[in-house]
């Protein structure tokens, strides 16, 4: 890589704990605590150049001289912690734009005030550990200089070639902070909460991203005020054949199992002909139990929220965008028990969504994501 930045967050640790006389230190050895320092080690290995984000100072060199401690957070407000509009000057001030890479460390906080600090400028964010609990993001981080590997295994698509992984990654961010902030359903959900023409999220049990529930599937409806009937099929009507959803789903229970009824539960028998073709071999008591394995699963182990968007042509080009916006988002994979995993479409394993379809595509822009928060009261 080059022209990297690597920013540090501060710690709550400082060397006044330790020698109350210390008098003025310079940043890099003021901050004392284990996490600061492994990520000291990284900043300094991986980055042309690196930076510490303070809650008080903003954005410091290392040799910024510090005169005594304090005790302000991003995580308390109260704490008077300094303003976004102050950091976006800083960035300019310093000249941080000129830097094609900017990778940030450090929890949610730090990584929304690095988003805001960046915003608008043609810089590339990654935070290659974002989202994981402090322990296992320290310990992801040591691996990561050890092994000299500055994603310490992770899959990126924007170091793979893709020009809007960046792009992607900043905003699924914000997008999956945006979703938690709405009423989530259940089953049993009441029908009359939920619009008639809109989007569904599906969330899953087990699966997060961007320290909240990671989206595992978004879908829509074509026909006019079919949004509750779409969930229905999901979720009520035991029918493989009018919804894909559980189709797949099906397809992973009967492929873990190595069940050969997954070569008929494949058949679509929609049709008239289908079922004159292939009705005589079709054992419907065993599918009858499969679909009421996948209605078990769907309905035990997966939440959704919904929000209208009563234009048929929008809807659908939005539905576009969100799926396309987490496909290429490298902090959005499932994890190793996803039921998916089992999945016999390649697609399906390899993006950590329900989905085959619009993956990959033309991600929601900066100003899309505004849009939709705006219109959602987020």
């Amino acid at each position: 890589m080059s022209k990297v930045l690597v920013i540090v967050p501060c710690g709550q640790n400082k060397i006044w704990d330790r020698i109350p006389e210390a008098g003025p230190t310079a940043a890099r050895e003021a901050y004392t605590g284990p996490p600061f320092g492994i990520n000291r080690a990284y900043a300094e290995k991986f980055g042309d150049e690196w930076v510490i984000l303070s809650a008080k100072y903003g954005i410091i060199k290392p040799d910024f001289q510090i005169d005594a401690p304090y005790n302000i957070t991003f995580k308390n407000s109260r704490t008077g912690p300094i303003a976004p509009d102050r950091l976006q000057l800083q960035v300019r001030e310093n000249h941080l734009e000129r830097f094609t890479t900017v990778i940030g460390l450090g929890g949610k906080e730090y990584r929304a005030a690095i988003e805001r600090a960046f915003a608008g400028l043609n810089v590339q964010l990654h935070f290659p550990f974002s989202g994981l609990p402090i322990g296992k993001a320290m310990q992801a981080t040591k691996r990561a200089v050890a092994g000299n590997d500055w994603l310490c295994g992770k899959k990126d698509h924007l170091m793979s070639g893709d020009p809007l992984a960046a792009t992607a990654g900043q905003t699924c961010h914000s997008l999956h902070q945006i979703l938690a902030g709405l009423p989530k359903f259940a089953f049993p959900f009441e029908e009359t909460q939920i619009p008639r023409n809109g989007i569904y999220v599906l969330f899953e049990d087990g699966e997060a991203a961007h320290g909240t529930n990671r989206v595992v599937r978004i879908g829509t409806h074509t026909g006019n005020n079919q949004l509750r009937s779409r969930l229905k099929q999901h979720f009520l009507n035991e029918k493989k054949d009018r919804s894909i959803f559980r189709k797949n789903i099906g397809r992973c229970l009967l492929n873990r199992d190595h069940d050969p009824f997954l070569e008929f539960w494949e058949l679509d028998l929609t049709s008239r002909a289908a079922k004159e073709q292939y009705s005589a071999n079709i054992d419907f008591n065993k599918q009858n139990e499969v679909e009421k394995r996948v209605s078990e699963y769907i309905r035990g182990h997966l939440r959704f929220v919904v929000f209208e968007v009563p234009d048929k042509d929008k809807r659908l080009d939005l539905e576009s965008k969100l799926i396309s916006t987490i496909s290429r988002c490298g902090d959005c994979g499932a994890s190793a028990t996803w039921i998916g995993q089992n999945s016999p479409i390649s697609k399906i394993k390899a993006s950590g969504l329900w989905q085959v379809n619009e993956l990959n595509k033309m991600p929601l822009s900066v100003e899309e994501l505004y849009e939709l928060q705006k219109a959602l009261g987020v």
